[in-house]
């Protein structure tokens, strides 16, 4: 580096940190982003800002500042025995305060009877990773009491509220702050859910979508990917990241069954023959 520090990652790491936009995530991802900046810009000030794009392109584009703390604030709404129909109003609120959740709202009374059919059933335990806003739709899956829920993300606020939502609302679930890319420890599920995580996942580290999948001790995976842009432009997206998925489950040896709905193409990957 050329200002002479004695550990750039480390000073890169100290910036990311300090950053009102990123201080709240893992300590692995601001580690993980600083590292690849270094390793590709010899100049600090230029690390830096590779590494705050990078982070821009893989979370924070699809969710604003202060969308988070409306999202803290909604979830402090939640009475302690709210019934269906508040909890899902307040859930509708906060889910559309996300570009994922938000274009997935209109199918969801018929989404999840269909992604859960195409696995027998509701499962008892499921694992739902890099899971942003995705488990307020709990109350439209319609799960057995018994159901344990495992939720986590790169963000400690989302995490937290995430939390919240689950202790008042009764539902048997707990969430955890994880870098799926950073954290070597595998995941035990019936089910893992990843909700438009895989292309994140490969443009943050080429063939990390398949280092993650192979963490997996699920019978069935569900990963989703989006058909259209943030703006809603077709792209070729269906077909680039129908390739990708198709190219790593290939590598995995594993089953596959597509299903579309609105701007999102669902893969349900058995992981047992």
């Amino acid at each position: 580096m050329t200002t002479g520090a004695a550990d750039p990652v480390r000073e890169v790491v100290a910036s990311l940190a300090s950053s009102k936009k990123y201080r709240d995530l893992c300590p692995g991802v601001l580690y993980r982003t600083a590292r690849w900046a270094c390793e590709r810009y010899p100049d600090l000030p230029v690390a830096v800002k590779a590494a705050k794009r990078k982070l821009h392109q893989v979370y924070a584009s699809f969710i604003r500042q202060d969308d988070v703390v409306k999202i803290q604030r909604l979830v402090e709404t939640f009475p302690s025995c709210s019934n269906e129909v508040e909890t899902r109003s307040i859930c509708s609120n906060i889910m559309q305060l996300h570009a994922s959740t938000r274009e997935r709202m209109r199918n969801m009374e018929e989404l999840y009877p269909a992604l859960f059919a195409a696995i027998g059933g509701p499962p008892r335990r499921i694992a739902d990773l890099a899971c942003g806003l995705h488990p307020f739709a709990l109350p439209w899956m319609a799960l057995p009491p018994s159901t344990a829920y495992m939720a986590s993300d790169i963000d400690q606020r989302i995490v937290d509220a995430l939390n919240g939502f689950f202790e008042r609302s009764g539902f048997s679930a707990m969430a955890e702050c994880r870098d799926l890319l950073a954290d070597p420890s595998r995941v035990s599920a019936d089910l893992v859910f990843l909700m438009k995580a895989l292309p994140g996942l490969e443009q943050q580290e080429k063939g990390g979508a398949a280092r993650v999948l192979r963490r997996l001790d699920a019978e069935w995976v569900i990963v989703s990917t989006p058909t259209a842009s943030l703006s809603g432009l077709d792209k070729g997206m269906y077909e680039h990241y129908g390739a990708m998925v198709s190219r790593v489950v290939a590598q995995m040896g594993w089953g596959a069954r597509e299903m579309r709905s609105g701007n999102e193409t669902f893969y349900i990957l058995r992981t047992t023959s």
